[in-house]
């Protein structure tokens, strides 16, 4: 029985961010993001332990039409967001407007993000609409 709940758990965690689109490190160069309102990046890795704890608090997200969340796979650690961005740790949340950045929670070593850091994306991201 154990066995099957681990399973369920990792199938879980697999797909949870997964859901969101991608968005490559191109997307960030140029005019793209400019027409994007508001979105909510996810920084993660696939081999971080703390970036798969996150998809127990991506339900607290609800964009609706205020707006979008995204992924970026940090998981190549050559990945030239690491240093355009200044990004230490994985998970880290990034909100943009119109292709600036005006919110962050930086990932904490060995403890990844926590559901509140969550629920403040969701409420800052509404509150700029």
């Amino acid at each position: 029985m154990a066995d099957l709940t681990l399973n369920q758990g990792k199938q879980f965690e697999s797909e949870g961010i997964k859901r969101y689109p991608a968005l490559l490190p191109s997307d960030f160069f140029g005019n793209r993001l400019l027409k994007k309102e508001r979105i909510l990046a996810i920084f993660y890795a696939d081999g971080c332990p703390f970036c798969r704890k996150i998809s127990l608090f991506l339900d607290v997200l609800n964009p609706g039409l205020q707006y979008a969340v995204y992924r970026v796979d940090m998981s190549d650690e050559d990945n030239v967001l690491w240093d355009s961005f200044g990004i230490e740790v994985v998970p880290t949340l990034i909100a943009f407007d119109k292709g600036k950045e005006f919110w962050r929670a930086n990932g904490i070593p060995k403890v990844g993000l926590t559901i509140d850091n969550f629920r403040k994306a969701d409420a800052i991201l509404k509150a700029r609409s």
